[in-house]
């Protein structure tokens, strides 16, 4: 019989368990995870908005973790704020703020900030599916491929290794767990807002402007096409990963400890040189709904 002592912590739209376990960790993330929602997020939607002080004209950039939400943060920030200073991993909050971020609430609260003087409100969060969630732009990326960067983000910043296998079943030590990737999905896909719109990670590489043009009719905005192509230029990967190795992320400082990039490579199919045969048949065996119903091809 596992014995299990857990204190689950709900931090913004983050999960932090502190723990001292014996437990089979294949089923522990799962379960706590469900328990959070089930206590949570079914419990009481009107308490959810008190908590974490969402706003039904905020629009909510949600994905799983390195689907491209950043990015997307990104293209948002420098197409809608003509801002002489480069706009840096450490200001963008300032623009579009992290949900998940206490710095990033503080923001979110000062009628002064340039996200509150903004026409448009844009909010990112890596949350599972809540209908207190009213209008979301909900970015998706190959499974394989986000996992794939998930797994050397992971790998950079714990002590001890974790296997593919272990983050295909989302079986990662606390406080990094998300749950599942197709849960994820499947929450945001299948789940009720008011207003969604679905953006492909694929496709925006393919035609960056295109999809950044469809997220600002979805929202009701009308932006400059010369400002659409400027974000693009500014947003590029390749301007990004200098940003990072010049700036460091998030707090301006380049953390020693960080052997892996945030903006590590950013590509389609990247999981090939990971993934083995074995791996990828565990993938499909988890995530082959979720990946069907997005039309990934195996």
């Amino acid at each position: 019989m596992a014995i299990i002592i857990i204190s689950v912590i709900c931090i913004e739209t983050e999960v932090i368990l502190n723990h001292s376990i014996s437990y089979n960790r294949e089923k522990y993330v799962g379960d706590m995870l469900n328990c959070w929602y089930n206590n949570l997020f079914k419990r009481d939607h009107k308490k959810i908005d008190e908590r974490f002080e969402l706003n039904p004209n905020n629009y909510y950039l949600i994905s799983f973790p390195k689907s491209g939400n950043t990015w997307v943060r990104f293209l948002l920030a420098n197409a809608l704020f003509d801002e002489n200073h480069t706009i840096d991993f450490a200001k963008l909050g300032q623009y579009v703020p992290d949900l998940g971020r206490g710095r990033d609430k503080s923001i979110i609260r000062d009628p002064n900030s340039a996200f509150n003087r903004a026409s448009r409100k844009f909010v990112k969060t890596h949350s599972i599916y809540s209908p207190a969630f009213r209008k979301v732009i909900y970015i998706v990326r190959d499974g394989r491929d986000a996992l794939t960067s998930y797994y050397y983000w992971i790998n950079a910043r714990v002590e001890n290794p974790v296997s593919l296998s272990d983050v295909i079943r989302a079986n990662v030590p606390p406080p990094i767990p998300r749950g599942l990737w197709s849960d994820h999905v499947l929450g945001w896909i299948q789940g009720k807002c008011d207003k969604k719109l679905v953006v492909k990670y694929e496709d925006l590489l393919e035609d960056t402007e295109q999809e950044l043009e469809k997220i600002f009719r979805f929202s009701g905005l009308k932006v400059e096409r010369e400002r659409m192509i400027i974000s693009v230029i500014r947003s590029s990967f390749k301007n990004l990963r200098k940003i990072e190795e010049v700036k460091g992320i998030f707090d301006g400082k380049i953390p020693a400890i960080e052997k892996v990039p945030f903006t590590r490579k950013g590509v389609v199919g990247g999981w090939k040189e990971l993934f083995s045969e074995a791996e990828h048949k565990l993938f499909w065996k988890f995530h082959g709904e979720a990946m069907k119903i997005m039309k990934y091809e195996e």
